[in-house]
């Protein structure tokens, strides 16, 4: 299953008890995961709260990074910018429209737990809970 990924969903696999890490593992081989490339930029500006949230070393830290960039594409602005008129004028929250001009540009969903991007109609969006029903797996 193709879907864009975002940043809820990069930062939840840092946890160290994080379902949705463990969702992915079981689900490797039916998700196929993309995010843009200034997510994981976002991952690296917040790696000290991320350390501190989860009482992460430096070394769990990078083995969680190099983990995340193994299952997910990171894409250049590049290969979605020709979506992202539509993207600003479809998505809910400013800070959101790189996802959404992803997901028009491979026409997938966007996998976020946040229920203010389901405020439009055009995308997809559907949360790790929809994700399990869909998969039949948890």
């Amino acid at each position: 299953m193709l879907l864009t990924t975002d940043a809820n969903i990069l930062f939840a696999l840092f946890n160290p008890r994080s379902f949705t890490r463990r969702f992915i593992i079981l689900n490797r081989d039916v998700l196929e995961l993309y995010s843009p490339k200034f997510a994981i930029e976002e991952i690296e500006k917040y790696k000290q709260v991320i350390l501190e949230k989860f009482n992460l070393t430096e070394e769990n830290f990078e083995i969680i990074l190099s983990f995340i960039r193994s299952i997910i594409y990171f894409v250049d602005l590049e290969f979605y910018k020709e979506r992202l008129i539509e993207a600003k004028r479809i998505s809910p929250d400013i800070k959101d429209v790189e996802y959404f001009a992803l997901a028009l540009k491979l026409n997938c969903p966007i996998w976020s737990n946040d229920k203010v991007l389901k405020n439009q109609k055009t995308v997809k969006v559907l949360s790790t809970n929809e994700l399990i029903e869909i998969l039949g797996k948890d």
